[in-house]
């Protein structure tokens, strides 16, 4: 028995599909659709790249306190953030 896919993995699917054909539709040629290919990848990776670094500082921003009063645990003796290494 196999289990079925969500509905969020239906809409990627959908999405990849979609942009594939988009780019077969649209180019003329296989050279054409190399570069249309290439500019595709660099708005996704382009995007996706900093999304980790953008969603973490938004969670930290919306929590008040250090890391150490967050987590109940002390910095190690001596650990200064300011410290040169």
């Amino acid at each position: 028995m196999t289990t079925p896919p969500s509905r969020g993995t239906g809409m990627l699917l959908a999405g990849l599909s979609l942009a594939f054909t988009l780019v077969v539709l649209r180019s003329a040629d296989e050279d054409q659709a190399r570069r249309l290919s290439s500019a595709g990848q660099l708005v996704g990776y382009g995007g996706g790249a900093p999304a980790p670094v953008v969603v973490g500082s938004l969670f930290l921003a919306g929590r008040p306190g250090t890391l150490s009063e967050r987590t109940g645990r002390a910095a190690p003796p001596g650990w200064s953030p300011a410290a040169p290494r």
